[in-house]
Parts: structure tokens; sequence; C-alpha cells
């Protein structure tokens, strides 16, 4: 007997599944998309200081901090 023969058969992944992780990823990416491309109003608005570069610096690590690690 061959290995093939005894192996069990996979089954198929529904297609709603796949949807749903499509849907749950672009839901993902825009949220970080819109975090990045807002970064600076929201270092200016939650992390003042007479510093622009240091309130974007602020902004841009509590984004690196939120970002899901692999």
């Amino acid at each position: 007997m061959n290995q093939a023969s005894t192996a069990a058969p996979q089954k198929a992944i529904p297609s709603s599944y796949v949807i749903a992780v499509f849907v749950g990823n672009g839901l993902e990416f825009y949220d970080f998309l819109s975090y990045a491309l807002f970064a600076v109003y929201i270092g200016r608005a939650f992390f003042p200081s007479t510093n622009s570069a240091m309130s974007l610096l602020l902004s841009l690590a509590t984004f690196g901090v939120a970002s899901p690690r692999c």
C-alpha cells in the first residue's frame, strides 16, 4: 500500500469563509491606512507639543504598538 491511498481526502474550504477572511482583512487594512494617513492630525490633537516632529513620532509610535505582530 502506498501512502497516497491511505491519506485522508482534503475538504474544500467553504466560500463563505474565504469571503469573511477577505472582508476582515480589507477592514483591517482600511483601519491602518486611515490611521497612517491622518497621523499628522492625530499627533497634533492627542500629543500637543512645541515640536511638531515629536507629535508625529508619538503618533506613529502609537500606531506601531497597535500593529499586529507576526
